[in-house]
């Protein structure tokens, strides 16, 4: 709440702004209802708080004059008064228009309790009639009147009274003292050169002294606020705290640095306002917190947000935040690959008109309505299959997760979006491929006994061979009767155990084998290259994997004596002293030609490359040539 505090006592003004803002309130003050009712007029306040008894204009009046004015009238206030106490002032504060009454001193949760009542039961005032006006303000000056009367009398008995006024006044400095040390927060004034006045027990505490009087009385600039956080002298006529000294104005700073009695630092948030004494500035109180904590979570919260930015550009699926209106406000570097719009193409463009198909759209809308209208939604959380546009028109199958950011207002939503069209293509492969084996069992049971393809049923969960056909028995020199019913790891068939690791690893996690090359160990002990490529299979409730194995061994020999030979015939053609070259037998062009052959004509490699075999014959052998060629 903004909360407007009247009294033209200082310090009653300062204890009540401490007590406010330790409950989150936003506090400006006037010394009078003249300065008051000046603030209100001009500025919007959610609550008052005001003293009676004030020089200009007093609390009652105040009152009254809020309750006349039609724009002010249901403004909240709350009197707080030390000086009229009776139940007759209450009834007066009441009736001139004041919503609560509270007698001065109020403990901090009394006083934040009732400014929150206010808050939570005021209603709208109707005009007061001019009957009633008559007869308040006849009551309020016969109030006033009686009040004149008492301070006539109290100032004869003044004399007699001087020791008891002292006790009292010794109690409230007390409880200035306990209030003021009662405080999170650090607390102290300056007169006019900047001398430290008072402090209280969180500012010594937080300044590293012991006692008040190691500040009180000294100068408070050189001793607290001397230098930056960059060891750079703070010249005092640059302190916003001396500022507040010279042009009596508040001052206010969220990222400064306060000096403690060792030498050490520690940022600070600090709030100084002006010290008037009937009407004449005569210092100034500041409150400061030490704001380390603060600053460590502002880091740490930098940090969070650039590792989830990293997260969010290096997350492989499509991530894209929409803003309550449908508008795109983030699309990552995925999101850019998986629907084919760039970053800049995005931002700002309804989603619906970027990835939704035209059919789906009035769909989405409708949806986002209903939950902004209601809260309610049936596809916040949950893992849909949605078809998504891309930008060239193709539509892909998507997987897709929308969650609320929690944020102060509008809600703010993200999505998740794999492109699924792949696996739901492999799937259908498979789904159609496991129908197509329950139908023909027999044929399959034929195909793999009898057929020319090496291949093996093993158990999906114990690695156990359940069947080898005879063409992988003898692939691997051994018997049926000696493969089934053995975990191929165990008689060291894999060459690479590792591999079958990530055999096993990827089945598992449904990702498709299909021609991987591994090795294969004979019972002789030969390795033999082979290509792998698995299906799984359900029969009833027992899921197996169906291995198909080609041998392309003699295939990996012959590619490697090939390479061998051309490496051979590189070796011959670089080292023969003779000068060789190869040419085009249509454009004569030089294909290749040895190091003899540069040596012996005067060009380069690449210069000959550039050439003709007519560019190193004289022009009469030209014709020849071609003819031979031809």
């Amino acid at each position: 709440m903004r909360v407007l505090i009247v009294d033209d006592n200082a310090i009653n003004r300062t204890l009540l702004r401490v007590t406010l803002r330790s409950g989150a309130h936003e506090t400006v003050e006037a010394v009078n209802g003249v300065e008051a009712l000046q603030k209100l007029r001009s500025q919007k306040f959610d609550a008052v708080i005001s003293d009676i008894l004030m020089p200009g204009m007093d609390g009652y009046r105040l009152c009254y004059e809020v309750r006349r004015d039609s724009k002010l009238r249901d403004l909240p206030i709350l009197i707080y008064s030390s000086t009229y106490t009776s139940p007759g002032d209450e009834k007066l504060a009441l009736s001139v228009g004041a919503d609560r009454y509270l007698r001065r001193p109020a403990s901090h949760t009394t006083l934040l309790e009732t400014l929150q009542e206010l808050s939570r039961e005021h209603r709208p005032r109707d005009p007061v009639g001019v009957g009633v006006e008559l007869e308040v303000l006849k009551e309020y000056s016969e109030r006033l009147v009686q009040k004149l009367k008492e301070k006539a009398l109290a100032l004869e008995v003044a004399k007699e009274e001087v020791q008891a006024v002292n006790a009292r006044l010794s109690n409230s400095e007390e409880r200035l003292r306990l209030l003021l040390d009662s405080a999170a927060e650090g607390i102290y004034g300056l007169d006019l050169e900047g001398n430290f006045t008072f402090c209280n027990a969180a500012c010594i505490a937080l300044l590293g002294y012991s006692r008040a009087e190691d500040l009180v009385g000294r100068r408070a600039h050189p001793m607290i606020h001397h230098t930056r956080a960059d060891g750079t002298p703070g010249p005092v006529e640059e302190c916003g705290i001396y500022r507040t000294l010279h042009e009596d104005r508040g001052n206010h700073s969220d990222d400064d640095l306060l000096w403690r009695a060792d030498g050490s630092s520690f940022p600070a948030e600090y709030w100084s306002h002006p010290l008037r004494k009937q009407g004449e500035l005569v210092g100034a109180v500041v409150t400061f917190l030490d704001i380390t904590e603060r600053k460590s979570a502002e880091v740490a919260l930098r940090e969070s947000a650039a590792r989830q930015r990293a997260v969010f550009e290096a997350a492989l699926d499509a991530l894209i935040t929409m803003d309550h209106e449908g508008n795109v406000l983030e699309f990552n570097t995925a999101a850019e690959r998986i629907l084919g719009f760039s970053r800049q193409e995005a931002l700002g463009k309804p989603l619906a008109n970027l990835i939704i198909p035209p059919e789906l759209r009035a769909r989405h809308r409708q949806g986002l309505a209903r939950y902004l209208a209601t809260g309610e939604s049936v596809i916040l959380g949950r893992r849909l299959e949605l078809p998504a546009l891309r930008k060239d028109g193709t539509v892909i199958s998507a997987e897709l997760t929308i969650t609320r950011i929690n944020v102060e207002g509008p809600p703010i939503f993200t999505g998740f979006l794999r492109d699924i069209t792949e696996r739901k293509r492999a799937e259908k492969e498979i789904r159609e491929s496991e129908e197509r084996f329950r139908q023909s069992e027999e044929r399959f049971r034929s195909a793999f006994s009898s057929g020319p393809v090496a291949m093996s049923l093993s158990d999906a969960k114990t690695g156990l061979m359940l069947d080898v056909n005879e063409r992988l028995a003898r692939m691997l020199g051994y018997s049926r009767e000696e493969l089934i019913g053995r975990d191929p790891l165990d008689m060291g068939l894999w060459v690479n155990p590792a591999e079958r690791a990530r055999v096993v690893a990827d089945m598992e996690a449904s990702i498709p084998i299909r021609d991987r090359e591994i090795q294969l160990r004979t019972k002789t002990g030969e390795t033999r290259y082979v290509l792998d490529s698995i299906q799984p299979l359900e029969f009833g409730e027992e899921r197996v994997f169906l291995s198909a194995f080609q041998d392309v061994t003699e295939r990996r020999r012959a590619e490697e004596a090939l390479r061998d030979s051309e490496e051979r015939y590189r070796l011959l053609f670089d080292a023969n002293p003779q000068p060789i070259w190869v040419f085009d037998d249509e454009t004569l062009e030089f294909l290749a030609v040895n190091e003899a052959a540069c040596r012996h004509y005067g060009y380069s490699r690449e210069e000959f490359l550039q050439m003709t075999i007519a560019d190193i014959r004289p022009a009469e052998d030209v014709p020849a040539l071609r003819q031979l060629v031809e």
